[in-house]
């Protein structure tokens, strides 16, 4: 099931086993009050370290947490933590992607230049 925000993922899967927020916020090491504030969206999802926490907390399988990456990462406006720390792993990963990049923004450099030169 794919979930619209961040809360709604969490509350769905904090209802399915059963955990009160109090609980939930003691296993993920956060207050109930900051737990309660992400479900009503008055903060944003959490940081890396307390979205580790309550997936281990929720239980949650391998493909739950990308889901709850994800979201966490589109309202955040991040790259999901899962992806950021596998790529921190992986230099051969950074090199490769900043390369893309920079093609990429040699390709636009090029398509800009012959627009420019069609006008005139």
């Amino acid at each position: 099931m794919k979930y619209k925000s961040f809360s709604s993922f969490l509350v769905s899967k904090r209802d399915a086993i059963n955990l009160t927020n109090s609980k939930l916020a003691s296993l993920a090491n956060i207050s109930a009050v900051y737990l309660g504030e992400i479900i009503k969206k008055k903060k944003n999802p959490p940081d890396k370290k307390t979205q580790y926490a309550l997936a281990e907390a929720l239980q949650l399988s391998e493909e739950e947490k990308v889901e709850f990456f994800d979201l966490a990462a589109s309202e955040r406006r991040e790259i999901p933590v899962d992806i950021y720390d596998y790529l921190l792993e992986r230099e051969d990963l950074l090199e490769e992607i900043r390369a893309k990049k920079m093609d990429e923004g040699k390709e636009e450099h090029h398509e800009k230049g012959k627009t420019n030169k069609e006008i005139n």
